[in-house]
């Protein structure tokens, strides 16, 4: 007899898993993949592995397996044989290695991945978003280029003109999505620097923390794991509270990144792992929205 098999199917976001090693322009690297990974729809469940002495660390070879990448993004010169092995063991499409190049540009869109081909945005979904809100409640906080941000803002939530590589937010777009723009009065006075006189404001990245802890802007970060499914991985501790990174190394960042994949997948929607330098818990201005933000958008348990 014949029998009869149903399939079903649906849209996932591409997968990248990238491999980095500690050294000269690491920051910078890491910098350039966690804007890339905001830019994409999924971008933050990408996977960051780090290498030693040219080596993918042998321990991250089992989750490397189970996130089965679709594609493999090395900053680190493997040689042949651990090349090979990465495409007998991950089955990746692709393979692309990160040419630095004698003088890479030292700055945040120096070391940008390149695909060789346009991945869907994150962008993508704010006009699902805008069934469920206004334009008004979906402010995408940006900076504006002359403002500097710290890895703090960029590692944990980013930047649409980092993200995007430009400041123009599509026209057809503002009905369902708007830019808050931080940028110092100052500068915004000055009508010698050409600054639209129409921007929403706010004077600088406290201000802008407030807001998203009040839960009346969002950032790219959020942006980028709305309605996008993932691979599900849960580690006790890790999976079954707030985890709070204190530090700004390279070894910080990295922990920080990671963990966020640990978390159970109905926290998509919110930010539920931060990462925060030492000094910035001496602020008490600081320490104070921290715990507002915890207070309004902390929702992890472990289902108790």
């Amino acid at each position: 007899m014949v029998s009869e098999r149903k399939g079903w199917s649906r849209s996932r976001p591409l997968r990248v898993a990238f491999l980095v090693q500690e050294g000269e322009h690491a920051n910078l690297v890491l910098d350039d993949i966690i804007a890339d990974c905001y830019n994409r729809w999924g971008g933050r469940f990408s996977l960051i592995v780090p290498c030693v002495n040219g080596q993918i660390t042998p321990s991250y070879w089992p989750w490397l397996e189970a996130y089965d990448p679709d594609i493999i993004y090395s900053y680190v010169s493997l040689n042949r044989a651990d090349i090979l092995d990465v495409h007998e063991r991950l089955y990746p499409s692709e393979y692309i290695f990160h040419e630095m190049g004698r003088e890479p540009r030292l700055n945040v869109h120096g070391f940008k991945p390149d695909y060789k081909f346009t991945p869907l945005s994150s962008l993508s979904i704010i006009f699902r978003l805008a069934r469920y809100s206004s334009a008004a409640a979906n402010k995408i906080v940006d900076f504006w280029p002359s403002e500097k941000i710290s890895t703090f803002w960029s590692d944990n939530f980013g930047s649409y003109f980092i993200s995007r590589s430009n400041s123009g937010f599509p026209t057809d777009a503002k009905s369902a999505a708007s830019i808050l723009t931080v940028i110092d009065p100052e500068k915004l006075k000055d009508r010698r620097s050409g600054i639209p006189r129409d921007l929403d404001t706010v004077p600088n990245e406290m201000a802008a923390f407030i807001e998203l802890a009040k839960n009346k802007a969002i950032s790219m970060s959020m942006l980028s794991t709305r309605f996008a499914p993932r691979l599900e991985l849960r580690v006790h501790g890790w999976s079954e509270s707030f985890n709070l990174v204190v530090g700004n190394t390279y070894a910080d960042r990295l922990l920080h990144w990671n963990a966020r994949l640990l978390l159970p997948s109905w926290l998509d929607t919110d930010i539920n792992c931060l990462r925060v330098g030492l000094d910035q818990l001496k602020d008490a201005a600081f320490l104070e929205s921290l715990g507002e933000y915890l207070k309004q958008r902390n929702r992890v348990n472990n289902g108790s």
